[in-house]
């Protein structure tokens, strides 16, 4: 029966019940969601992942194209009493390319068995001049000129157990071409009594760089 207004009679023809088929669409519907997600999550695992794989490849050509300056020990001359020594250091690049911007500051002192703690301990560093650029298996050398020893500071240097030792010692700063900052720290220390002539007919006198030994600290590189 028609009331008088267009509402059907019965209420309930107008509410509707979900069905199976509901159910399963709005599951669906979620379950993609959830998979649409999960592949985002992924694909952003996989670029971070990816960069920094690109990262690391980048490093390592880096590590492998760089520069490595090193310090070697070479001869001291003149050990001998009334002498003014003569210490040297060699100064090369092993790596694969060029050192720039290379800066040397080394000092060579007469000092106890111990090797202090600080640089500043064993004596005074002083600038070398020049800024320099040094090539692959280029070697250059650094001389300094310590003032006369006299006895008996030669014969406790002499000594087997070096009660004295010479030490030549300094740091080393320079860039590679991929502008990243390096430095190299030495210290070299030479003493006992195994000294080679500068020629066959005069008094042994040089410590040749092969005799020299290192110190227990003061040698790094980055």
């Amino acid at each position: 029966m028609n009331n008088g207004t267009n509402m059907p009679s019965n209420p309930e023809t107008c509410s509707h019940k979900p069905s199976y088929l509901d159910w399963f669409n709005s599951a669906v519907l979620f379950g993609a969601f959830v998979a649409a997600g999960a592949a985002a999550i992924f694909t952003w695992d996989q670029v971070d992942a990816t960069r920094k794989q690109i990262e690391r490849a980048h490093e390592d050509t880096q590590i492998a194209q760089r520069a490595y300056v090193y310090a070697a020990p070479g001869p001291v001359f003149h050990v001998t009493d009334g002498s003014k020594l003569e210490g040297t250091v060699i100064i090369g690049n092993s790596g694969q390319t060029v050192a720039k911007k290379v800066q040397r500051w080394v000092g060579m002192a007469v000092h106890g068995a111990r090797t202090p703690d600080t640089m500043e301990g064993i004596g005074r560093l002083e600038r070398e001049d020049g800024v320099l650029t040094i090539s692959p298996r280029v070697q250059h050398q650094v001389i300094r000129i310590r003032p006369r020893i006299l006895e008996p500071q030669i014969s406790r240097i002499k000594s087997e157990q070096g009660e004295q030792r010479i030490y030549i010692f300094g740091i080393i700063t320079y860039k590679d071409i991929f502008e990243n900052p390096h430095m190299t720290s030495f210290c070299h220390i030479y003493y006992g009594s195994n000294l080679a002539p500068q020629r066959k007919d005069e008094i042994a006198s040089i410590y040749l760089g092969e005799y020299a030994k290192y110190c227990d600290k003061h040698n790094d590189a980055d």
